[in-house]
């Protein structure tokens, strides 16, 4: 029998391995790695970590004064807001409880053409040749102001006239019969508005009447509107109480209707 060379058996085993794909013992030395088998790669070398630089901390900026005095300044409280709201409201009530002021410089005015009769009532009213009008001497007089004005316009005749209210406490006034001291007229020396701004200062002043009274309004308002009422530049001698009166009534009824 012939002996098979080993070298022959060799192949022989290699090539039966490759069609069956049964591997086979490797011949010894042989290095090279079997077919399909995973070659396992060496791990990356890692990134060097780098530390993160500390976060330096920058000082706040400082404030500017003027801001600082804006923060630190009181606020305004939220009810404050309604009490502006209420001051028109609050204005208006207020003014309606306000007495009437006179009509301004009537009472400046009247104390300027008093200065004329000063010389027989007295400066401040206390009486002279003529009687005291002060302490409501006047009044007591002269109830209206129609029969007031009416005496400053007619005066007195001679001595002796009676004028003014009848019922006057102490009995009526009587013009004075010494050194010749009657009552003047002054009807022409006066405008009629001078006459009506000395009649009111001197009941106003001297007789202590209300100056927010309707009457005391209604000379006001003659003075304030004389072309209005076609208040006559000067009262003539022999003007009546009654035409006088007309005028007052007409202003108060004005007022009425302004009211």
């Amino acid at each position: 029998m012939t002996e098979v060379p080993d070298h022959l058996l060799e192949r022989s085993r290699a090539a039966r391995a490759r069609l069956t794909g049964e591997g086979g013992d490797a011949p010894a030395g042989d290095s090279a790695a079997p077919a399909g088998a995973a070659v396992e790669k060496a791990p990356a070398a890692a990134a060097p970590v780098v530390a993160a630089a500390p976060e330096i901390e920058k000082a706040p900026e400082p404030v500017p004064p003027f801001v600082q005095a804006a923060l630190d300044r009181k606020k305004v409280p939220s009810w404050a807001f309604f009490i502006v709201l209420m001051l028109p409201i609050w204005a208006i009530f207020y003014v309606g409880t306000l007495e009437r002021p006179p009509v301004e410089g009537i009472l400046t005015a009247g104390e300027g053409v008093y200065e004329g009769c000063a010389g027989c009532h007295g400066a401040g009213g206390g009486g002279g040749s003529g009687y005291a009008l002060a302490g409501g001497e006047v009044a007591k007089t002269f109830p209206d102001a129609a029969s007031h004005i009416w005496w400053v316009v007619n005066g007195s005749s001679d001595a002796g006239t009676p004028y003014g209210d009848p019922a006057r406490e102490g009995g009526q006034r009587i013009a004075l019969e010494f050194s010749g001291a009657q009552m003047p007229s002054f009807a022409e020396p006066l405008t009629s508005i001078e006459l009506l701004e000395v009649v009111y200062y001197e009941r106003v002043t001297h007789g202590e009447l209300d100056a927010d009274s309707e009457e005391l309004h209604a000379i006001e308002h003659l003075v304030d509107h004389a072309e209005d009422f076609e208040l006559p530049g000067h009262f003539e001698v022999g003007t009546t109480i009654e035409d006088i009166q007309l005028f007052i009534d007409m202003a108060m009824a004005d007022l009425a209707g302004d009211a």
